[in-house]
């Protein structure tokens, strides 16, 4: 009898019951979409079974450390279980595959490879396909691949004891004869630790790349230190690790250069020293506020029609039926449209999926067939909706007086239509809000891409040299500029759009200065039209400018005092450096850090190779690049970005932000719109008496449009005040987390209000016009 009733009056109501399904169908998707999203990033490292003992060892704000620590730590600290050390190794190395007859058949280049101790895997839990992998880095020259880059390299998942050639891409890393251990399973998008192959760190200690034995090389500094805690006794594992550092800092370094120790959770180190967690839960908030509008609807609609439902209700307790029996009906007819829509909500989640993935850079898997637990949890979700959404219109439409039902008193009074109107307004203070930020996310994109960076950036590529191109660059580079499209050729040793790589103490007029620096050649600043603002650049002919002089930017200048280079110069590791020019200050990283004091130096240890090129030919200009490459250094690819797009993927989180707020704003306004259809529908309704007498009184179409508008804009400008402070202060939070932003500039505000005044009256304005137009005579034969 409940499913009759419920059917019944979904097909007697087709507009309401389709206004109110599909705004909750919409509602439910992006709420499940977000939460999927939302679980996925905050479950970073949690497929580890030990991701809650495991922790990072970061000194000052920075996770790299020196090799020799780790030892030091197992020998000073009972508390650890294990300490394994990651190294970068060369970061993008070719590597070569062997065939049966032992001659190379192919080369490959494999981003991300890495050298792990061999207590890796017994820290971190990664799924093996093929090998062992409790002795899979225990030798030196082994290597465990990924399923993907043994696909790439061998094309099979099991490529356990076939050989490859290692070829570094510095010159302290040798060619090197490896043998696949173990294949395991691709890492998780969710992992911190990210690699496509990892090779023992065995093979480190054999080769000594840095010519130093690694567990007494304290000048490198490029190590991740991680430790398996026992019973997580983080604390105790902090304290003795600090008297630990201040003992070995008192040896190895000065004591201007004191940094703090510490260790960071597996889990929380995606969202340390960054405003990570506090987006996700923004995202996680707008989903929640689309859901919550799409429920508004439902009670708005359902206490909007509660007329038409007035003589149903009094059969109903005239014939002896209890207000329990009117609320479980009320009740069972939300849960059903709840049910009902419940598959197209999936459907739409399933088909956004792939697009959403793309814009987060995510791996959610859609496949709820095969994730029976998830689709538990969504069941049990549109339950619990369904009773949120009916809750309180039955107790509102199960509490009328069979008196006032058949007088038809349920239609009027104030406190209905302040409760309709109130939801209405905080519908519309959410879609303002969001409108708000997302063009305050749009402006504060537009700022830091349109800021100067200090530097020029447009057709210049970047790219790491090959051991051969080290060798023989003079010969690469002259060949390049023989072609009239290349500019200019110059080597750094740090790639742009990263933090520098060294950080120094210099001593200036008996005070000490830290600050970072990375090393150029002499054509580095012309190539990037960086601004001298004193002295000169590097000279290829001053031999003594080799690692005997220094260009600082102006923000040093002005620490240190310095009013000209003339005869200046300071004393950098014991030794005397000349300052010979002072550069205007320019971005080596994004606009969310404030201007950090650093400085040029020339010197040959140079790795990454910039080549400017005019505008014109860049297909053809490549191709010669490619071609030289290809004969000095045959073994290697080539492989190029573009410095502007470099640049541009420091903000593509924000970018990505954008797209999702604009998307989410879009949804919340067509819910809030469908919902203000719904009111003005049976708003109409109900006041074609009203309307017909009007004008039969003389009333013009003008001046009906305006009666049955003048709610709107009150109630819209009313959610435009409330709206504003709220994306006020949250945007203002954001945007603390740059060093340069836009401002908040009114027009924005004032945008965001018209635009949602606006497209309020565009979805009333054909009812209200019908209603306004209509024949009176047709609408008092209708009462």
């Amino acid at each position: 009898m409940k499913l009759e009733f419920a059917l019944r009056n979904l097909f007697k109501n087709k507009v309401d019951a389709f206004i109110n399904m599909g705004g909750l169908a919409i509602g439910i998707a992006v709420f499940f979409l977000i939460s999927l999203y939302s679980n996925h990033e905050l479950s970073y490292d949690k497929f580890n079974s030990n991701y809650k003992d495991i922790y990072q060892v970061n000194i000052g704000k920075a996770f790299y450390t020196a090799a020799p620590l780790a030892n030091l730590m197992k020998e000073s600290i009972p508390e650890l279980r294990s300490v394994t050390r990651i190294y970068p190794g060369s970061g993008q190395a070719p590597f070569m595959e062997v065939d049966e007859n032992g001659g190379s058949s192919k080369k490959v280049k494999v981003k991300n490879v890495a050298f792990a101790d061999h207590t890796f895997f017994d820290m971190f839990s990664f799924k093996v396909i093929y090998g062992n992998l409790t002795t899979a880095l225990n030798d030196p020259y082994s290597i465990v691949l990924t399923r993907n880059t043994s696909q790439l390299l061998f094309g099979t998942d099991n490529s356990v004891g076939k050989s490859i050639y290692y070829n570094g891409d510095r010159s302290n890393m040798p060619q090197m004869h490896m043998t696949v251990t173990a294949v395991i399973e691709n890492i998780p998008d969710n992992s911190s630790v990210t690699f496509n192959a990892v090779a023992s760190f065995a093979t480190l200690i054999s080769i000594k790349p840095t010519g130093r034995d690694m567990d007494s090389d304290w000048a490198n500094w490029l190590y991740s230190t991680f430790a398996l805690l026992d019973n997580n006794n983080s604390e105790i594992v902090e304290e003795k690790i600090s008297k630990l550092w201040k003992e070995l800092e008192s040896i190895h370094f000065a004591e201007d250069e004191h940094q703090e120790i510490g260790v960071v959770s597996l889990s929380d180190i995606p969202f340390h020293n960054n405003n990570k967690r506090q987006l996700i839960f923004l995202i996680q908030l707008v989903g929640i506020f689309i859901l919550i509008l799409a429920l508004v609807n439902f009670v708005n609609l359902t206490i909007a029609r509660s007329s038409l439902r007035a003589r149903e209700i009094a059969v109903r307790k005239v014939n002896g039926s209890s207000r329990f029996e009117l609320i479980k009906q009320f009740l069972f007819e939300s849960v059903l449209i709840s049910i009902l829509v419940a598959p197209v909500s999936l459907l739409i989640v399933s088909l956004s999926g792939p697009y959403f993935n793309n814009i987060t850079h995510t791996q959610i898997s859609f496949d709820f067939i095969h994730q029976p637990l998830l689709l538990v949890y969504f069941a049990i979700g549109i339950l619990v909706i369904g009773l949120i959404a009916g809750i309180y219109p039955a107790f509102y439409l199960s509490s009328f007086k069979i008196i006032s039902l058949l007088k038809g008193e349920v239609t009027k009074g104030k406190k209905k239509t302040s409760l309709q109107f109130g939801l209405f307004v905080f519908q519309f203070v959410i879609s303002i809000s969001l409108i708000i930020s997302t063009v305050i996310i749009s402006k504060q994109i537009d700022f830091v891409k349109n800021k100067s960076l200090g530097l020029n950036t447009a057709n210049i590529i970047d790219f790491n040299q090959s051991k051969q191109i080290g060798k023989e660059y003079d010969v690469f580079k002259q060949r390049l500029l023989n072609n009239p499209n290349i500019i200019s050729v110059t080597r750094s040793n740090n790639g742009l759009a990263k933090d520098l790589p060294m950080t120094v103490t210099c001593e200036y007029n008996g005070t000490k200065k830290t600050f970072t620096v990375t090393t150029v050649d002499p054509d580095f600043i012309p190539t990037m039209d960086i601004e001298m603002l004193d002295g000169r650049n590097f000279s290829w002919e001053i031999q003594g400018d080799k690692q005997g002089a220094i260009i600082i930017n102006e923000t040093l200048a002005k620490e240190l005092g310095l009013k000209s280079v003339a005869n200046a110069e300071f004393v950098l590791s014991e030794e005397k450096v000349k300052i010979i020019g002072v550069t205007k200050d320019f971005f080596y990283n994004s606009f969310r850090q404030t201007m950090k004091p650093s400085a040029l130096w020339y010197a040959d240890w140079n790795s990454h190779i910039h080549v400017k090129m005019n505008n014109q030919n860049t297909v053809e200009s490549l191709k010669h690049i490619e071609n030289i490459w290809n004969e000095l250094s045959p073994q290697t690819p080539f492989e190029y970005e573009f410095l502007d797009k470099i640049y541009g993927q420091l903000y593509k989180s924000e970018e990505n932000l954008q797209k999702i707020f604009t998307i989410f704003s879009v949804i919340a306004i067509i819910i809030a719109c469908l919902g203000l259809f719904g009111l003005a529908l049976n708003s109409t309704q109900q006041r074609v008496k009203e309307i017909s007498i009007r004008k039969i009184n003389g009333a013009k179409i003008s001046e009906i449009l305006i009666l049955l508008n003048k709610n709107i804009i009150k109630w819209i400008v009313i959610a435009f005040v409330i709206a504003c402070p709220i994306a006020w202060y949250a945007m203002h939070e954001w945007l603390d987390n740059f060093a340069y932003k836009t401002e908040l500039s009114l027009w924005i505000f004032a945008i965001a209000g018209i635009l949602a005044l606006g497209v309020a009256l565009l979805t009333v304005s054909f009812l209200s016009w019908k209603a306004a137009s209509r024949n009176p005579a047709e609408g008092l034969r209708y009462e």
